[in-house]
């Protein structure tokens, strides 16, 4: 299934950046970029000129975003600590995993590239949260959502923090 790169969490992005396992990164104007598919165990990146980027899953370490202009704050903030998603890519169950310094009301949900929300993982008081959350690459009604990017959003005391999801599907 194709994604549209075009909104993410409700602002534009600049430039993706593709930071791979050999420690080497790639950065793409966003205004290039027509859509991303994944296929099978492929990240496609369709240029606006016909063109085609594409890397194995396995080889991409992370994917992060530039001038967002949303207050996520890369890597972490004052209130959230050692945030983390794994594994990452994931084809089943994705764990979170951070630790929230103040007792502050916390949401923790996923997003896709659109900025809809499609799973709220959880919100209430931060010292009351598991210590490990769970998502299942299911929406909040129960259905399978489709192979592609996603935003794991914890937002906590007026701040956001974000990290990429790269769901290979089940």
């Amino acid at each position: 299934m194709a994604l549209v790169l075009l909104l993410a969490l409700g602002a534009k992005a600049q430039y993706i950046n593709v930071y791979l396992t050999d420690s080497t990164s790639e950065s793409y104007s966003l205004a290039d970029i027509r859509k991303i598919d994944f296929e099978q165990d492929e990240m496609i990146f369709h240029l606006i000129g016909g063109s085609n980027l594409s890397w194995n899953t396995s080889i991409v370490h992370y994917i992060d975003y530039d001038d967002l202009g949303l207050g996520i704050i890369p890597p972490a903030s004052e209130m959230v600590l050692d945030f983390v998603v794994y594994p990452n890519p994931s084809n089943g169950l994705v764990n979170v995993q951070f630790e929230a310094v103040d007792n502050s009301e916390l949401e923790v949900s996923v997003y896709n590239l659109e900025g809809k929300k499609v799973s709220q993982l959880y919100l209430g008081k931060s010292a009351n949260k598991p210590d490990l959350l769970q998502w299942n690459g299911l929406d909040n009604r129960g259905n399978a959502l489709a192979s592609g990017m996603y935003l794991c959003a914890i937002r906590i005391g007026g701040q956001s923090i974000s990290r990429t999801i790269i769901f290979t599907g089940k």
